[in-house]
């Protein structure tokens, strides 16, 4: 058996579905946290929760829409090349970008939601988690963005 290379569609899409199930776990897990210091009667008392509700709300609305756009702004760039490796490279860096804008917007809301206790924060935690879950890497996504058979073995 031979060791996987850098730039290989099998390494690359194991290792993009590697890399969103430790992101998606990590906002799981630090949500976890804060419902347990909040059931032990932590509070912040903050003065105006309505400018964290605007920056929230925009913040998951523009982390969304700006995750959409680079990755298929990153994806176009890439389907033109020919070398397989780079376009697998390309597919990692889209896929990247559009996951770390989509936790940190996530990762926004649960700090926002950790300092003021309103839900509204854990509504748009959870529209953001649905994006970043939809956001997935997935094998019909991959392989046709790389422009592959559905023959080729990965994952």
């Amino acid at each position: 058996m031979t060791t996987p290379q850098p730039g290989n569609p099998e390494t690359s899409f194991k290792v993009m579905t590697l890399v969103f199930g430790a992101l998606l776990v990590g906002q799981v897990v630090f949500l976890s946290v804060i419902f347990f210091i909040h059931s032990q009667g932590f509070e912040v008392n903050v003065e105006s929760v309505e400018v964290f509700q605007y920056i929230g709300i925009a913040a998951t609305l523009l982390g969304i829409s700006a995750g959409n756009v680079l990755y298929q702004n990153l994806r176009k760039a890439g389907s033109s090349e020919s070398d397989l490796a780079f376009k697998s490279v390309r597919y990692n860096t889209a896929t990247l970008v559009r996951l770390a804008l989509l936790e940190a917007t996530n990762l926004i809301n649960l700090v926002f939601y950790l300092m003021s206790g309103d839900n509204l924060f854990l509504g748009t935690f959870t529209l953001g988690i649905a994006a970043f879950i939809l956001a997935r890497p997935q094998r019909d996504t991959f392989l046709s963005d790389l422009q592959l058979s559905q023959t080729t073995p990965i994952g």
